[in-house]
């Protein structure tokens, strides 16, 4: 579902790697280089006679990253084709932010009042997504953490590196020693191979998906940022866990992720084998400032209004 931005584009390059026939169920409205490899649905799945094409597919697996409401899993969970596995995209942000760390899989659950409406919705696509654990069905529901990777769809490397690049300062929300953890788009791929290699067995399993090294400081972010960049770090504290009132949003935010603690327990993930090579997190900001490097036109930036309002105000 999805399958040609970030974790989508990388998880079907890693199965075809491995020899998997994939089929992908989009809009059509970008061609990777991948797509005369794979078998082509187009529809958007808010509509049901396109999501009605998927129940007549002879498939063994639905890897799902396009959920963002309840209502859009339990519409898929309909039409699955009998006994097909369901892998569910979903987020740590579901998680109560309980002070003990890191969070493991029957860490309570919130959902988080930070992240609004997203974690709640996110909390109903797994509720939903459970309800397809019927018979023989097996459902994995896979929480992450951040995720980094070039043309990232929430620009947290792009948002500090163009103005890092430009000399501009960083508005950095509270004491930006929060503890944050990573996973890039490439090991969310590799991860989803491995576990549609190992067949698991019918039920509901739920698994953190983390780089387990992708540790750092929101402040710590920021400095692999500049490290990479080779450039002179500028920044201006401004109070609060995200710099301004109510939930975190993306779209208008001063710093692209809380100063919250945000850290996840991979053990059962590490004991299943579906976790990903550990790398690094300071070779994904090297991967992220190639890619901005190579296209001008995500140097064209402006401030957020929230920044501005810090910065004019």
């Amino acid at each position: 579902m999805g399958g040609t931005r970030m974790m989508g584009d990388a998880t079907v390059r890693h199965l075809l790697a491995a020899g998997h026939h994939v089929s992908v169920f989009n809009r059509g409205s970008r061609v990777p280089d991948w797509a005369d490899h794979v078998s082509q649905l187009r529809g958007d799945r808010d509509v049901p006679t396109d999501l009605a094409q998927i129940a007549g597919l002879d498939i063994d697996t639905i890897v799902d990253f396009s959920a963002y409401r309840g209502a859009q899993t339990a519409s898929l969970v309909k039409v699955l084709p009998e006994a097909v596995h369901l892998v569910h995209c979903s987020t740590g942000a579901v998680y109560a932010p309980v002070p003990q760390l890191p969070w493991a899989e029957d860490s309570p659950i919130g959902p988080w009042d930070l992240w609004g409406d997203y974690a709640r919705e996110k909390l109903n696509t797994e509720q939903a997504a459970r309800t397809a654990a019927t018979g023989e069905r097996t459902v994995t529901i896979f929480r992450l953490p951040y995720v980094l990777g070039p043309r990232n769809y929430a620009p947290r490397e792009e948002f500090v590196l163009n103005r890092l690049l430009d000399g501009e300062e960083v508005l950095l929300p509270g004491d930006g020693k929060a503890v944050q953890h990573f996973i890039t788009a490439e090991q969310v791929g590799e991860s989803v191979n491995l576990l549609v290699c190992s067949r698991p067995e019918a039920g509901v399993a739920v698994y953190n998906i983390a780089d387990q090294r992708g540790l750092c400081t929101t402040e710590g972010f920021v400095q692999l940022c500049a490290e990479a960049a080779d450039v002179a770090v500028r920044i201006r504290p401004v109070p609060g866990p995200t710099g301004a009132e109510g939930p975190f949003d993306a779209g208008d935010c001063v710093f692209p992720f809380p100063n919250e603690a945000y850290v996840m327990d991979v053990s059962r993930a590490a004991a299943a084998g579906v976790l990903p090579v550990s790398r690094p997190l300071a070779s994904a900001i090297d991967v992220a400032l190639d890619a901005l490097r190579a296209e001008p036109e995500r140097r064209v930036w402006q401030r957020t209004a929230a920044e501005r309002a810090w910065l004019h105000g």
